[in-house]
């Protein structure tokens, strides 16, 4: 009883990074037989921004906050630059994966399907249908190749699978399976439907929210004095924007 998945390149272009190589195809194990899974090559490839606007104090904020407890999860609506910064402090990473997490990833075999092809990690006929064991297996074989430097996996858009059956059970081992030579990086437009207060008060999981995300009044003028604008203009688009980075870059290119 074999599945097997085929990757495929349904995209114009792409900035490849040092961190994934991706076969032609590859196979997994799975119950139906014969059930073919198409991995997306561009839902694995860190995305890059040439407009990205710097932000020292968030770039500071992430890398002390991976590095002290591993596990970060960012919220905030679109246009808040969650994926942009993520993929910013990516960069201070030797080795990086990223999955981009679609509604039709609410299956479990095709989600574990996109991490085994991603970390190149073979599911097994018991890893297939147990999500801890699956995890658990993930991270252990991840351990055993010598890193002088952590590595960095994001999930970006994650709130897509929050309803699924077997989200909370995934979240919660990849947290407390969470070696030092791992670094997690969630990206959603909300908060999953459990309560966090236990994972924060553990020192397992840190909440970045769009308060913290949101441009602050200095950080706004320095974005607007880059432009040229005035103060009155700066203060104006800071009022409107309410510090959302997509909002504040249309209101400054209307200027």
């Amino acid at each position: 009883m074999l599945m097997t998945f085929s990757f495929r390149e349904d995209f114009d272009s792409f900035e490849p990074t040092n961190s994934l190589e991706i076969d032609s195809a590859s196979t997994v194990r799975s119950k139906p037989k014969d059930e073919k899974i198409h991995i997306f090559a561009e839902k694995l490839r860190v995305p890059r921004f040439e407009d990205h606007v710097s932000r020292p104090r968030l770039d500071e904020l992430f890398c002390k906050t991976l590095h002290q407890i591993g596990a970060m999860l960012v919220t905030g609506r679109a246009g808040t630059g969650k994926t942009a910064l993520a993929s910013h402090c990516s960069g201070s990473y030797d080795e990086t994966f990223w999955f981009r997490v679609e509604a039709a990833d609410n299956d479990w075999k095709t989600f574990s399907s996109y991490l085994s092809a991603m970390l190149k990690v073979p599911l097994s006929e018991k890893t297939e249908t147990d999500v801890s064991l699956f995890v658990e297996n993930l991270f252990s074989e991840l351990g055993q190749f010598e890193k002088t430097s952590p590595r960095l996996i994001v999930f970006d858009d994650v709130h897509n699978v929050f309803d699924a059956d077997w989200f909370s059970e995934f979240f919660h081992t990849a947290l407390f399976s969470l070696t030092s030579e791992t670094h997690l990086i969630f990206l959603s437009r909300s908060k999953p439907p459990f309560p966090l207060w236990r994972l924060r008060s553990k020192q397992v999981l840190s909440v970045v929210d769009e308060k913290i995300l949101a441009f602050d009044e200095s950080e706004t003028k320095i974005f607007c004095k880059k432009l040229g604008l005035s103060a009155r203009q700066t203060q104006k688009i800071l009022k409107e924007s309410y510090g959302r980075i997509g909002k504040l870059k249309t209101l400054a290119e209307s200027v």
